[in-house]
C-alpha cells in the first residue's frame, strides 16, 4: 500500500544539495514530531543543489493523520528515492522558481523508505527558496550509527535521582513482537516510455524479517547501546536479506536496469535501518558496484537497528579516491 501522505502536510523542507541524496524534513497535522528524510537517488539535473520549502495552496485544509500513518511512519525516513519533481501543469519541468506562479506548479515526491512507498503530490504549491544549511539536526555518532532522538528523549526523560526507570513506551515506537513478521517489499519498474508510473508496475517481493523482539525496557535500550559499541552481536548486512539479493554484473544492464536495481537494494536495506550517503563523485553505476563488491557483503550492522530506530549510515565518501584526495589536500 503506498502512504498518500498529502493531506496532512503542513509544511516540508527539501535539500537537494547533491547528484543522488535528498534530505528534508515534513511536518504533518497530527503528528506531534517532524519527519526526517535521508533519501538515495538520482536526482533531475534543474533541481541540483536547490533548497526551497514547500507548503499546500492556501486554501488547503489541513487533515489530522490518521492512526495508521502516525502509527508506521518512522519519524526518520531512510530508502530510495524515485521521484522528485516540480513542474507545470502541462508536464514541463520547471527551472526557474524565483520566476514561476506558484499557483501554476505540481509537487511530485515519492519514496520506498521503511514501511514502504510513501507519496506526496501538490497542485498549485507555494514553493520559496531555503537556506541550504537549514538541514536536520540528526547526530551521526563516529561509527555512523544515529540514535532515533524520540526513543532517547523518552529514556532519558525517565531517568530520576539518577536511577533509571521503565519508561511508559507506546507500542507505536517498535514495530517486531517475538513473532516473525511479514513485509511486502516494491519498487518501481518503467513502462515503455522509460518513465515511472505512480503505483502501477510495482514489482513485488515478500520478506520474512525474523529477529527476535527488542527489549522495551530502558536496561534494555542500554544493552542496545553497549551491543552497539561492542560490536560482538553484528551480522553482515547480505545475511538479512531474506530472500537474497539477485544483483548482476553491471557490465550486462542497461543504466535504466542499473537505476530499478539501486531502488530496489536501498528499499531492502532500509528495512533494516540502513541509509547510504552519495559524494558527487559517484554514478549510479559506481554506486552498484559498490553495492555488489563492498557494501553487501562486508557491511556489518546490529540486526535490531530497526527495533530501537537507529540509522546505520554507508558514506561512498570513504570509498572515493577523489574525496580522500581532496580531504588530504585540505
Amino acid at each position: 500500500m503506498v502512504h498518500q501522505i498529502t493531506s496532512y502536510l503542513i509544511e516540508g523542507i527539501i535539500h537537494l544539495n547533491h547528484s543522488m541524496t535528498l534530505d528534508g524534513r515534513l511536518w504533518l497535522c497530527g503528528l506531534e514530531r517532524d519527519v526526517s528524510l535521508f533519501l538515495t537517488g538520482e536526482i533531475p539535473d534543474h533541481l541540483k543543489g536547490q533548497s526551497f520549502r514547500v507548503r499546500p495552496p492556501l486554501s488547503a485544509e489541513f487533515v489530522e493523520a490518521p492512526d495508521e500513518i502516525r502509527n508506521e511512519l518512522l519519524t526518520t525516513q531512510v530508502g530510495a528515492l524515485l521521484e522528485v519533481s516540480i513542474s507545470h501543469p502541462s508536464g514541463t519541468p520547471c527551472h526557474d522558481l524565483d520566476t514561476s506562479d506558484n499557483n501554476e506548479l505540481e509537487f511530485h515526491l515519492r519514496w520506498h523508505g521503511q514501511n514502504g512507498p510513501v507519496a506526496i503530490h501538490i497542485s498549485g504549491v507555494i514553493l520559496e527558496r531555503a537556506n541550504s544549511q537549514d538541514h536536520d539536526t540528526s547526530e551521526v555518532d563516529e561509527m555512523g550509527v544515529y540514535a532515533g532522538t524520540e526513543f532517547i528523549d523518552r529514556v532519558y526523560e525517565s531517568v530520576t535521582n539518577d536511577e533509571f526507570t521503565t519508561p511508559e513506551i507506546p507500542s507505536d515506537l517498535f514495530q517486531s513482537t517475538n513473532e516473525s513478521r511479514e513485509f511486502l517489499l516494491s519498487f518501481p519498474t518503467p513502462n515503455e516510455k522509460g518513465t515511472f508510473p505512480p503505483d502501477a508496475g510495482l514489482i513485488r517481493y515478500p520478506l520474512i524479517h525474523d529477529i527476535t523482539g527488542a527489549d522495551r525496557t530502558t536496561d534494555g535500550f542500554f544493552k542496545f547501546l553497549d551491543e552497539i559499541s561492542s560490536g560482538q552481536h553484528d551480522v553482515f548486512l547480505a545475511d538479512l536479506l531474506d530472500p537474497p539479493l539477485r544483483l548482476p554484473p553491471s557490465n550486462v544492464m542497461s543504466d535504466d536496469e542499473i537505476s530499478i536495481k539501486i531502488a530496489e537494494v536501498l528499499a531492502r536495506i532500509a528495512k533494516h535501518g540502513v541509509a547510504v550517503s552519495v559524494c558527487d563523485h559517484f554514478g549510479p553505476r559506481d554506486l552498484y558496484d559498490m553495492f555488489c563488491s563492498q557494501y553487501l557483503p562486508e557491511t556489518r550492522i546490529h540486526p535490531q537497528l530497526i527495533e530501537f530506530e537507529y540509522i546505520f549510515y554507508i558514506d561512498t565518501f570513504e570509498s572515493c579516491p577523489m574525496c580522500q584526495a581532496s580531504l588530504e589536500v585540505g
